[in-house]
């Protein structure tokens, strides 16, 4: 839907009530069940990509690593998300538009955590996980959002 300032205000009330429900996902998820001797990622999908055990390399163990890749994707991606969504701060904003802004900060902040607590599980914290990322976010900051 594009915001105009004849819908901006019933936009900005429908997000704000979306966003007062707010659920922990770190808080929401049974850390326990990740059990590190399970694969994290269906082994079919490693399969077709070679991976089947026979060459050295532990099909369990690649699907935890492949997993935590995709977390740290995920975790910059919300980054980007985050820095799009405040650079231009909060001043100037009315107070609803403050809310819906830092309801949607603390939304994206959760989830980055929540991949945070997969890859610290992983036994993964201090390996570099993604690769240079340095032309993706020129592109993506250069992307105006449509409105």
């Amino acid at each position: 839907m594009r915001i105009t300032p004849d819908n901006g205000k019933a936009v900005l009330d429908r997000l704000g009530r979306h966003g007062q429900d707010y659920r922990d996902p770190v808080a929401a998820i049974e850390w326990e069940r990740a059990d590190p001797a399970l694969p994290w990622l269906p082994l079919e999908l490693l399969s077709t990509h070679g991976v089947d055990g026979t060459a050295g390399v532990d099909p369990v163990q690649f699907s935890q690593v492949e997993f935590a890749r995709l977390c740290a994707a995920g975790m910059w991606l919300e980054g980007l998300l985050i820095s799009r969504v405040t650079e231009k701060g909060f001043l100037g904003l009315s107070a609803e538009e403050a809310r819906v802004m830092l309801q949607e900060v603390r939304e994206e902040t959760g989830h980055s955590l929540m991949f945070l607590e997969m890859i610290d599980r992983a036994g993964l914290t201090d390996v570099q996980l993604l690769g240079e990322t340095g032309l993706l976010s020129w592109v993506a900051r250069g992307i105006e959002p449509a409105g």
